[in-house]
């Protein structure tokens, strides 16, 4: 399974007009490996007709039994979200006139469908394609609460630091030792 990778850099500087003697720069990352627990399948309908009323009327016949298929596997109405819609002309060149010809429109919607069955992410395209939808434009796995993770690398990354400083801070030379 892809992992979903959080990894956060973190300087730590002293600011000021002019440079501070025995100042001391250190460096922290921490790294928090994370399975993403949500999917989003992206899925798509598109439809051509004579008219744009009849192209859009045949898309969202279509995707009523999207939404079907994924309410029968347990997708909630809040789950399911419009992302685009579209309904545009298609021309033809016509040789005999030297004209573009309006030949027919093409409408196109695209829906979000998302789950925490990650595991199953198949099953939710296989169900969209069989229920009507022309394609997907794949499947996006994220985490739920990415804040929750991003802390934990933040904290890492601080013990990494302080850690680092102070090293620097027992193995550098003493002010007095430098004299001797």
């Amino acid at each position: 399974m892809t992992a979903a990778v959080l990894a956060l850099g973190m300087s730590t500087m002293a600011l000021a007009a002019e440079p501070a003697a025995n100042t001391i720069t250190v460096n922290g990352q921490g790294i928090v490996k994370v399975a993403p627990n949500v999917a989003t399948i992206h899925a798509t309908v598109e439809k051509t007709a004579k008219t744009a009323a009849q192209a859009q009327k045949a898309v969202n016949e279509e995707l009523t039994d999207v939404i079907a298929a994924m309410k029968a596997l347990g997708i909630t109405d809040e789950d399911i979200v419009t992302s685009h819609i579209s309904v545009y002309p298609s021309y033809r060149y016509d040789e005999k006139t030297d004209k573009q010809v309006l030949e027919n429109y093409q409408a196109y919607t695209s829906v979000n469908v998302t789950t925490n069955d990650v595991d199953n992410a198949g099953k939710y395209v296989d169900a969209a394609l069989n229920a009507g939808a022309t394609g997907t434009n794949g499947v996006t796995f994220s985490l739920e609460k990415p804040e929750t993770y991003y802390n934990q690398a933040l904290t890492e990354a601080v013990k990494v630091a302080q850690s680092s400083a102070t090293c620097l801070l027992y193995t550098s030379p003493s002010p007095r030792d430098a004299h001797e």
